[in-house]
């Protein structure tokens, strides 16, 4: 997505300041469970820094816990899709575990959007059911015509800053932008 200008000199920004605005907290955890689960570590990081600013006790108006802003229901429903055993509400709050169980769940999303990542973060925000209304209505579009069409200004935000921050993460942590986008369904 052309959402920025990937130089820190054309702002004027200092890299160690750009890093204070996208961190790297609980990378290592981040990593394995992108591993595990065959996504992108920068894209689970660019999904927590938006979720959650990484406020590993954050709690939403609708009871969305954790890193990855789990509810309760979906979590439990993965926990057990992945053998844990007396999954509870509580252990939402533990970083590990909700990074194993949001990596699981949006590794899930994309998989049933046939790796269309965007796709897969508009369903995280907004639920499965909504994106395939639109994906009925607007599914043959191009993906960045697609992202302009969704009807909530909040998801529509949602996925463009995740891909914000993915693109960002990529410069700090690699040097430049990331490559083959096409991977992500752009």
């Amino acid at each position: 997505l052309d959402l920025i200008d990937l130089r820190f000199d054309a702002y004027g920004l200092e890299k160690d300041l750009v890093k204070m605005f996208f961190p790297l907290h609980y990378f290592s955890t981040i990593e394995q469970q992108a591993k595990n689960n065959h996504v992108d570590p920068f894209l689970l990081t660019s999904l927590i820094k938006q979720e959650s600013a990484f406020e590993a006790q954050a709690i939403s108006r609708a009871d969305a816990k954790g890193l990855m802003q789990l509810i309760y229901p979906t979590a439990k429903k993965v926990s057990q899709d992945i053998g844990i055993k007396n999954f509870t509400e509580d252990q939402l709050l533990m970083p590990e575990i909700n990074i194993t169980l949001g990596s699981k769940y949006f590794s899930d999303q994309i998989a049933s959007y046939g790796g269309k990542v965007p796709y897969a973060l508009a369903a995280y925000n907004a639920g499965p059911h909504r994106v395939n209304t639109w994906i009925e209505r607007w599914g043959d579009l191009p993906m960045k015509q697609f992202i302009e069409l969704i009807p909530f200004q909040e998801t529509r935000s949602y996925v463009k800053l995740i891909f914000r921050n993915y693109y960002f993460y990529h410069l700090l942590e690699k040097g430049r932008s990331p490559q083959n986008t096409e991977k992500l369904g752009l």
